[in-house]
């Protein structure tokens, strides 16, 4: 028997035993709902292995963010909060805050104000979403809380670069990160009730059922549509800095646009609702830890090089598809964790590439490239964090054992060098950088056609143009597809006629499909571009700055290592300069 209903069963029903998950809570900010989370808290500080193990190795002494905005009330139980730093904070545990700035922010540290706020920083002039955080500070009983905005001197670089140098330890050290999943901008606040009228949120339309419990009695549950809640879809998730702050921090608490939710290095829960409903979208970074990431690979696959590689090149995934408000940002907010990966691997790090698997790191290509070539330098061409939009990896395997007969097996890297635009910040901002490799190259030749004439090969059928262009199942004509890294060049498919049987060789010819007449640089007649093998199925395409540097275009990668070996056979080594 089932009737309609939407209001939740008592606290006191006998089901409620047996039944742990209960109906989501429109009141995010109900005294309850900070009491479960202090109780998560507490147990999590007291009961979870790994979270104790972390706790006992921390050395806050010397870990401490330089400053902290301290929470606390007046006697008339009025919050009260002011900028200490290091050397007068009491060794208190501090609250971390994960957020979308969104709008220029009109409160913010700076080298006038800095003397003031030491007595008392103005409450209700602070954006919304940073009052709410101190609140749930408050609420918790902590007496810190760092937040970007107001701990950083915001018109003093120098004081910019040394506190992002040291922002893992801040997001790794604090008790938690509060993360403001559901608010696009500062202004917004994330502490006012939820409203469950549009998808994809849950609704509140259960029906209530008979349960019989095992001891006898009779119970109700509610049922209702099983709907999944995807995080990765809040605003927060958009944001390329929050990635970090997330996956550095041992324990976040979300605030989401349906429900409140935690993590910590052990567990999942959440004020009401079900935690297993909660899904990171798969793909991107699939199964890595959303929290404590650089903790958990230390600690427990034994620096399996193959798996922090993989987990690099998911979080770089990850990370390129989400957007910046300042283009120079690009490698500074991926910084933090990328000197907690230098702890593990111990290595030299070239504008978000990492010198053991420096070959296999060229191999990346956009998905969807830019109409443009981007106007402010964030990296050399030959690095990702050259380009703007989501890229990928042309093969995430390990390191691969190349064939005798196949030019990838000439390819090295003979040397790199990137020059950092702050020397006291290794994994930051970079104003040059220069890569020198060794491998099989060739020249191509495009003159605005569709045909370009291609060096090396036998004469052999007939070319078609490819129609198969931007469609996922593509012919078997298909030798190997151009990904440009932006489009005012337009590169596309080569094509050529199936082979006939496995001897014949393909074409002497490559077709460039162009999605749009364009001019070719200079307006020169032809364009050359230098296709130089760095794997068993890729090559980088290339064109020349001047004559002794290059400058990386897009890769080119064949359908399988037989094209590319016939294609490549008898070509010559050739060394050259990537900027």
């Amino acid at each position: 028997m089932s009737t309609r209903s939407d209001k939740p069963p008592l606290a006191d029903d006998p089901a409620a035993r047996w039944v742990s998950a209960r109906p989501l809570e429109n009141n995010v900010n109900r005294p309850e709902a900070i009491e479960s989370i202090k109780q998560w808290l507490s147990n999590c500080a007291n009961h979870h292995q790994q979270c104790v193990l972390r706790n006992d190795t921390a050395d806050r002494s010397t870990t401490s963010p330089r400053r902290l905005i301290r929470v606390e009330s007046d006697l008339d139980d009025r919050l009260r909060v002011s900028l200490v730093s290091s050397s007068d904070r009491e060794p208190r545990p501090y609250a971390a805050l994960s957020y979308c700035w969104g709008v220029a922010q009109n409160v913010i540290l700076t080298e006038a104000n800095i003397g003031g706020w030491h007595t008392e920083i103005p409450i209700f002039s602070l954006p919304q979403s940073i009052q709410d955080a101190l609140l749930v500070v408050h609420g918790l009983g902590l007496l810190y809380l760092w937040v970007d905005a107001l701990c950083i001197i915001q018109d003093s670089s120098t004081d910019k670069d040394e506190e992002i140098s040291v922002m893992n330890l801040i997001y790794e050290q604090a008790v938690l990160t509060i993360c403001v999943g559901c608010a696009g901008a500062c202004t917004e606040g994330f502490l006012q009730r939820r409203s469950f009228g549009e998808e994809p949120m849950p609704t509140l339309d259960y029906s209530a059922l008979q349960f019989a419990c095992p001891t006898g009695e009779q119970g109700t549950v509610l049922a209702k549509t099983s709907q999944t809640y995807y995080v990765t879809r809040e605003p927060l998730y958009e944001r390329a800095w929050t990635l970090q702050e997330q996956m550095l921090s041992s324990r976040v608490l979300v605030y989401s646009s349906s429900q409140v939710w935690w993590e910590c290095l052990e567990v999942k829960g959440c004020d009401r609702g079900k935690p297993y409903s909660i899904q990171s979208n798969g793909g991107t970074i699939g199964s890595l830890p959303r929290n404590g990431l650089a903790k958990r690979v230390e600690r427990s696959l034994n620096h399996n090089r193959d798996y922090l590689w993989k987990a690099w090149q998911e979080i770089v995934e990850d990370y390129s598809g989400r957007e910046l408000s300042v283009a120079s940002d690009k490698l500074p907010a991926l910084s933090a964790l990328a000197s907690n990966f230098s702890g593990i691997w111990s290595c030299a790090y070239y504008a978000g590439l990492w010198e053991r698997r420096l070959l296999e790191g060229l191999r990346w290509h956009l998905y969807n490239p830019p109409s443009w070539k981007p106007d402010e330098y964030t990296a050399p061409s030959w690095s990702w964090a050259s380009t703007v939009g989501s890229i990928s990896w042309e093969d995430k395997a390990s390191e691969e054992d190349v064939a005798e007969n196949n030019p990838a097996e000439r390819t090295k890297i003979i040397d790199c060098r990137t020059t950092l635009a702050n020397e006291n910040v290794p994994f930051g901002q970079v104003t040059d950088g220069s890569l020198m490799i060794e491998g099989a190259a060739q020249w191509i030749e495009w003159d605005g056609q569709e045909q370009v004439e291609a060096k090396g090969l036998s004469p052999g059928f007939c070319v078609t143009r490819s129609t198969a262009i931007g469609d996922p199942l593509f012919p078997e004509g298909i030798v190997a597809l151009a990904n440009p890294d932006y489009d005012q060049i337009e590169l596309s498919s080569t094509s050529r006629e199936p082979y006939l049987d496995a001897a014949t060789p393909p074409s002497s010819t490559i077709t460039f499909w162009m999605g749009r007449v364009v001019q070719a640089r200079d307006n020169e007649a032809v364009m050359r571009i230098l296709l130089m093998v760095i794997s068993r199925t890729a090559a980088l395409m290339l064109i020349a700055l001047d004559k002794d540097t290059y400058e990386r275009i897009g890769l080119l990668t064949f359908r399988s290592e037989k094209d590319l070996e016939i294609y490549f056979l008898g070509i010559n080594t050739e060394r050259v300069v990537i900027r």
